[in-house]
């Protein structure tokens, strides 16, 4: 999933899909209604006319058309295409090591967990994928 170019960590782009139960907020309004004013930060860079017909926006796991109406129980899902911001390529270098505690010299420019952009080119993720951490919590 990782390669390293001009001394950063990049992930090779990847689909990336979520599904969620219908808001009671959405319940009697149409697809297209709810995606352009909660989502529209999220999909701000594809037209969502597009994203509904082609089917990367789906309900209950079928194509739907931009004026099927949101009922009680619906579940949406949505198909991206993600591309991750690059992170530096420095070590992660383990200060101590035992059975209660992992203590790490984290690099700068890592998140420590999946959000926003970042689902992969993580701290957890590393450690979990790439290092064999399982479990772990952070204080």
């Amino acid at each position: 999933q990782y390669y390293f170019e001009n001394g950063l960590r990049k992930v090779y782009p990847y689909y990336f899909g979520w599904n969620t139960t219908a808001k009671e907020r959405w319940f009697s309004r149409t697809l297209y209604d709810i995606y352009s004013t909660e989502f529209a930060r999220a999909i701000r860079h594809q037209p969502l006319l597009e994203l509904i017909e082609s089917g990367k926006i789906r309900v209950n796991g079928q194509i739907k058309s931009k004026d099927y109406v949101v009922k009680n129980g619906d579940r949406i899902s949505h198909v991206k295409h993600r591309h991750e911001i690059p992170v530096l390529d420095d070590p992660i270098q383990i200060i101590h090591e035992d059975a209660d505690y992992l203590v790490l010299n984290k690099p700068c420019s890592l998140p420590m967990h999946p959000c926003g952009k970042y689902r992969y080119n993580t701290l957890s993720s590393i450690l979990t994928k790439e290092m064999g951490f399982n479990n772990l919590r952070s204080e």
